[in-house]
């Protein structure tokens, strides 16, 4: 209406479609290991999401920082809590973004020590003070030979003499787990004899020569 009094209308149809709405899980959430995050984000026939931006809260890790796949990795360096955004775009340019928090747990410490060296005697494999036995989950051992145990304390027998490398795998409650491999050195036995010289009679001396 202008100031004349005189007054006109129109109508225009306005198409709203649905934006996306973005979502994304992840699995592995330990130390040293690559968090990988699947993309959720919701869509429909006409809906396609075009474009990805995810931000993982972890500036220390430069630019693999942020990422434009639709489902990344991304290690995590140090343990703690991260801030994980993900924004989604769809084919008519509309936007959502979430927000969720990851926990990356630590890896748990391990080391072992052992106690024998020789060939044909048990070597027993003793895991180290450094690791927390009451979180620990599972234990696995490759003593190199091809042998292997699942016990937390085994012993193990090696029937030739050589170099070894024994590996220690523990996982704790949290699902992380950790490595540890050492160098075992396994020794020949010796190999016992003697020899004596033949009496001619009793009180004669007899001699015994070490032969080992």
């Amino acid at each position: 209406t202008n100031s004349e009094g005189c007054s006109d209308t129109e109508t225009k149809t306005i198409t709203v479609t649905n934006g996306p709405q973005a979502d994304f899980m992840f699995t592995g959430q330990c130390q040293g290991s690559p968090v990988a995050f699947t993309d959720l984000t919701a869509g429909s026939a006409t809906v396609v999401i075009t474009a990805w931006i995810w931000n993982f809260g972890d500036p220390g890790s430069g630019i693999n920082n942020t990422s434009n796949l639709q489902n990344p990795t991304h290690l995590f360096a140090n343990p703690g809590t991260y801030a994980v955004q993900l924004i989604t775009w769809s084919n008519s340019g509309c936007t959502d973004t979430v927000t969720k928090n990851i926990t990356i747990s630590s890896q748990p410490p391990v080391d072992f020590s052992t106690q024998g060296s020789c060939e044909d005697t048990p070597i027993h494999f003793i895991p180290g003070t450094v690791i927390n036995v009451n979180t620990v989950a599972t234990w696995f051992w490759l003593f190199g030979d091809g042998s292997s145990s699942i016990q937390a304390s085994p012993y193990h027998t090696y029937t030739s003499a050589g170099t070894y490398t024994a590996t220690l795998i523990i996982s704790d409650t949290a699902g992380c787990s950790n490595t540890i491999s050492q160098v075992i050195n396994i020794v020949s036995a010796p190999v016992v004899n003697f020899a004596f010289t033949t009496p001619g009679c009793s009180q004669s001396e007899v001699t015994f020569t070490d032969l080992t």
